[in-house]
């Protein structure tokens, strides 16, 4: 039953009801007459701001909906991730002081407690475009030069402050990444799959919006960037994000949660949600000290190990296998280097697999000197 019909019948029930009472004690009063008059004038403000109240909580229901679409889809089941939640029942105290933590919120959808920057009708210049940022109610908006066009140029090499004459649009923002230092929006895009950024981030500290490129490290000569998070942000920002391209190109991507959850540093915990139904089985482990195989617990694993589940995203590297396609495969346990090559100084006592990767890291290094400035 949608919420409408629920709140309409509440009412209806409710002016029912305060229609008898008011009938019954009236009607002593001020004659049967004036009594039916009020009561029928009650009635009538009862259902119209129902329906008004109706009317706003619908327009809510679509309006969160509508993010939801607009973002990444959540693995099922099967991908053996089973999310911070259901990590709470028997983790109270951590999952209290995750929680708290800047990871967790680090992405999220844009809804008013997550969005922190100035959309109070703020009019910002950059580059030769101009940006308008209103709110409508819970929802985050901006009029700009259509950022998928932007975007498309950006991509063949073709820099958009050359272009003055394209559309301009308005896009909702529907996810935000950032919650310590400074906040980056995602707009939707045209295709409703890609996230497309507003070229401003949001310092949190200084409270003022900052052209992008003025904070993220770029050639000076490179023009205007237009990242897309679908193939930047997802590998860290987010558990387990995979592109999911299909056959156009176009990304379908999927995630075990947004932010940095429990996960990400434990790996994927259906296996050990299932194994610990058994009450006799949790309190054995409790009380042993060998811990639980069931799951990774950063702190018992080797150091290099404890260090890399860490380094998968504090860590300057490149993938070795192609994300767009395959997802990102690395889980907290593995080792970093089966799946990426670690940017670290030189050491001559690198095994046969090490050297290999010190070798293509320098000819992708000399293909793109500026990349690690």
């Amino acid at each position: 039953m949608s919420g409408w019909s629920l709140v309409l019948q509440s009412l209806v029930l409710s002016g029912a009801v305060i229609a008898l009472v008011l009938l019954l004690l009236l009607d002593r009063r001020v004659g049967r007459g004036r009594a039916a008059a009020a009561v029928a004038l009650l009635v009538l403000v009862a259902v119209i701001g129902g329906l008004v109240y109706a009317r706003q909580t619908q327009s809510r229901v679509r309006s969160g909906a509508h993010l939801v679409a607009k973002t990444p889809e959540l693995f099922d089941a099967t991908s053996g991730f089973v999310r911070s939640t259901t990590c709470r029942a028997c983790h109270p105290g951590q999952y209290a002081t995750w929680h708290a933590t800047f990871h967790r919120t680090m992405t999220q959808l844009a809804t008013p407690d997550a969005v922190v920057g100035d959309f109070d009708d703020r009019r910002l210049e950059n580059r030769g475009r101009t940006y308008h940022l209103t709110r409508r109610g819970d929802e985050f908006w901006v009029n700009l030069v259509d950022p998928d066009a932007e975007h498309d140029l950006v991509s063949r090499g073709i820099y958009p402050n050359t272009v003055p004459d394209l559309p301009r649009v308005n896009r909702r923002v529907v996810m935000t990444t950032g919650s310590h230092a400074q906040q980056t929006c995602w707009l939707e895009s045209r295709d409703g799959r890609r996230l497309l950024n507003l070229p401003f981030v949001w310092l949190i500290e200084e409270a003022r919006w900052v052209p992008r490129e003025d904070v993220f490290l770029r050639p000076p000569h490179g023009g205007r960037g237009f990242d897309q998070w679908n193939n930047n942000c997802i590998e860290c920002h987010c558990v387990s994000g995979d592109e999911n391209l299909n056959e156009h190109g176009i990304p379908e991507s999927r995630v075990a949660e947004l932010g940095i959850t429990c996960e990400a540093c434990h790996g994927p915990a259906a296996a050990h949600v299932q194994a610990n139904r058994d009450p006799l089985r949790r309190y054995r482990t409790h009380l042993s000290a060998a811990g639980d195989p069931t799951i990774v617990n950063p702190r018992t694993l080797a150091q290099a190990a404890s260090a890399q589940v860490c380094g998968q995203c504090h860590g300057m590297n490149v993938r070795k296998n192609d994300v767009a396609r395959t997802g990102l495969s690395y889980r907290a346990g593995d080792a970093l280097t089966d799946t990426k090559m670690i940017l670290q100084i030189s050491d001559p006592h690198r095994s046969p697999a090490e050297e290999a990767d010190w070798a293509r890291l320098q000819r992708h290094i000399a293909n793109q000197p500026e990349g690690f400035v």
